[in-house]
């Protein structure tokens, strides 16, 4: 999946063809007021005050004076967010596109609102780029720093479970537990909503999620709202040294180890195969990172770099997590692709039932 310049006309299809046209200025600042538009028609309950649960169109002067919003800012904003295919416009009157529906409104089931509100976060990482490549690692703040303030860890945390709540499903069909499986650990996995998944899946498991005391907070809210706090469990720690436990039928190291240096991983994969009981599943599931020897994809390059600004870390390839699988003893080794998360890798993996 890439990012790129789409020509609405045939002398644009030329201007792009022939390399006329200034396109890497083009394709920044389309993307620049892409990303912004839309995280400020989510901030500033644009998509909500336009939603159809709360009557749906509205003409740019009715949305001003029930936001309380400028009239002209308002329907600047507005017409920029059609321009983005965000809105659309009929006489005067505005109302969402089915993606921003679906996608940006707070009460639907498939809402990404949070994860919208968690952008603003990452623009201030981005904002770091030339002081992280000038400094190095020591100029990179630790994206799970438990003193950053209690709005980052919601929309963190919050953003993370909205993506959950819609992998879970294909999840837990793609990761195979042991038969009566009782006892899953999730680590890192502050949000809950995967150990939900699981425990909703799987009749009699319950589950101890290990973060961060400031992630666990919030991840009890999550499990309480979907009435799974009897079955799911949060152990407050740094999983680098809080104990995983002992005779585990599963554990999860899901959006995880790229926070980690190949020597921290390494020990956390064995820590793992120690916790888990013969026949015991471990699952990894990461961004993917692919490319050859001498090319880099679009998403594995933005990927790296991410991490890189959130994590002093980078991306790992699947042979090289498969590698270090096989080194910690597991075995049955499998590759899965998602449905539901393109542009992801999931290994799963168990623990040989003599070992």
């Amino acid at each position: 999946m890439r990012v790129g310049l789409i020509p609405q006309s045939f002398l644009e299809r030329i201007s792009l063809s022939s390399n006329v046209g200034p396109t890497p200025i083009l394709l920044a600042v389309w993307g620049l007021g892409a990303c912004r538009t839309m995280m400020a028609g989510v901030r500033l309950g644009i998509f909500d005050a336009l939603s159809r649960d709360k009557g749906g169109d509205r003409s740019a002067e009715e949305l001003a004076r029930q936001l309380g919003y400028d009239p002209a800012g308002t329907e600047t904003l507005l017409d920029a967010l059609v321009g983005f295919g965000h809105l659309s416009r009929r006489d005067g009157r505005y109302q969402n596109g089915k993606v921003a529906e679906k996608w940006f409104t707070a009460n639907s089931k498939s809402s990404l609102h949070n994860m919208v509100l968690f952008l603003y976060h990452v623009w201030d990482f981005m904002n770091s780029l030339e002081e992280a490549v000038r400094g190095g690692k020591s100029h990179v703040r630790d994206l799970h720093d438990p003193e950053r303030p209690p709005e980052f860890w919601e929309h963190y945390l919050r953003g993370l479970a909205e993506f959950a709540r819609l992998q879970g499903w294909e999840m837990v069909r793609r990761v195979p537990l042991p038969k009566n499986a009782k006892s899953l650990l999730d680590v890192g996995g502050g949000h809950g909503m995967f150990s939900v998944a699981f425990c909703r899946y799987h009749e009699g498991l319950a589950a101890d999620v290990l973060d961060f005391p400031p992630a666990a907070a919030v991840g009890r809210s999550v499990v309480a709202e979907e009435r799974m706090d009897h079955r799911v469990r949060f152990i407050e720690g740094d999983l680098r040294h809080t104990d995983f436990g002992q005779d585990r039928d599963a554990i999860l190291l899901f959006i995880l180890v790229h926070h980690f240096s190949p020597e921290e991983v390494q020990r956390i994969l064995a820590r793992a195969f120690a916790a888990l009981r013969p026949g015991g599943t471990i699952a990894i599931f990461e961004p993917e990172h692919r490319g050859g020897s001498d090319d880099v994809t679009q998403s594995g390059g933005m990927m790296e770099l991410m991490f890189f600004l959130t994590s002093r870390a980078r991306a790992y390839r699947e042979e090289t997590l498969r590698g270090w699988l096989e080194k910690a003893k597991f075995d049955r080794i499998r590759t899965t692709r998602l449905l539901t998360a393109p542009m992801t890798v999931l290994l799963t993996a168990r623990r040989p039932e003599h070992a």
